[in-house]
């Protein structure tokens, strides 16, 4: 059964496009549209055009979303934004570290729709144990850290808008939550220069099953995207969960995010102590040891390599086996 929970404009559309999506007997998919603003201008237990095994219910906050894909519930996030635009949202991150979750843009319906549908009902993807942890360690920390990493795009974007624009009224509010009942400008700097307490280890002494991308100097080599790594990093998140870690600065990340590369990024610290399985460096791996306590079972020095030699162990690949 095809469960869809949107708001009426999207209801017509969805009628059409259910008939297109195979869903194997006896497995339920709930379509879901993530909005930001308030859930009371949904109509609860209608119908789209009367059409069978298809109804409108609620559409659910990030949290909800979170908390039923941790079920095991099938589901396909439908929305306005790009994925670019909520990759670094960890409650997004951890939603989409469970495989039984996929996302189509609306704007891509009628292309995507059926493919993401298989994508969730299949599990084609890697679970990531890590994304779905850091979801649930919603710190103070992680809060301003958000606050400020949006703060900066708000400021270079000419600030907040003064209509009645969903994000930025989200963003406000939560501003005013973490610094007080400050103007919009005043909002804007104290996030920009909050000082955030460094991100502690969150995974000290455990054994991390996935892989690990730096940016500065790895995917991201004198300001240009290494493409032939990005490339491997596609390859191997089919296999392996996939984090971007860095020792500089998360800013970095959107210039990632721009070239398709939407997995979480966090600081290298908070894996201090940890053992992962694959690591993408340019860091020598003694220097991850002595400076995080890190320790990787396959590693790959990272120079100006070539797709080729990560693959085949040449002057980039793996250090050792």
């Amino acid at each position: 059964m095809i469960k869809v929970e949107v708001s009426g404009e999207l209801g017509p559309t969805l009628e059409r496009l259910t008939g297109k999506i195979n869903v194997p007997e006896g497995t339920d998919v709930s379509i879901v549209e993530m909005k930001a603003e308030s859930s009371e201008k949904v109509r609860p237990g209608g119908r789209v055009g009367g059409s069978e095994g298809v109804r409108i219910m609620y559409f659910n906050s990030l949290r909800d979303i979170l908390f039923r894909a941790s079920s095991g519930e099938t589901i396909v996030v439908i929305g306005d934004q790009r994925r670019s635009e909520i990759a670094d949202i960890p409650e997004w991150q951890g939603i989409m570290g469970y495989p039984n979750v996929s996302y189509c843009e609306t704007r891509n319906l009628f292309k995507q729709l059926p493919a993401s549908a298989n994508e969730a009902v299949n599990q084609t993807r890697p679970r990531n144990e890590i994304a779905i942890q850091l979801a649930e360690t919603d710190t103070p920390q992680s809060i301003v850290r958000g606050l400020r990493h949006a703060a900066n795009a708000i400021k270079r974007g000419g600030g907040l808008s003064k209509t009645d624009d969903e994000w930025h009224n989200n963003w406000r509010r939560e501003a005013r939550a973490a610094f007080g009942d400050l103007s919009d400008d005043e909002l804007i700097e104290k996030a920009i220069n909050a000082d955030v307490e460094e991100a502690k280890p969150i995974f000290e002494g455990r054994k991390l099953d996935a892989a690990f991308f730096d940016i500065e100097g790895t995917l991201i080599q004198q300001g240009e995207v290494n493409q032939d790594l990005v490339t491997e990093l596609n390859r191997v998140s089919q296999e392996l969960p996939v984090i971007v870690w860095t020792d500089g600065d998360l800013e970095n990340a959107k210039t990632l995010r721009e070239a398709g590369v939407l997995c979480p990024v966090r600081p290298k610290s908070i894996f201090a102590g940890a053992s992962v399985a694959k690591a993408y460096d340019d860091k020598q791996e003694d220097d991850l040891k002595q400076e995080f306590r890190i320790s990787v079972d396959e590693f790959h020095h990272v120079s100006d390599m070539h797709e080729e030699e990560l693959r085949e162990g040449g002057p980039g690949g793996p250090e050792h086996e």
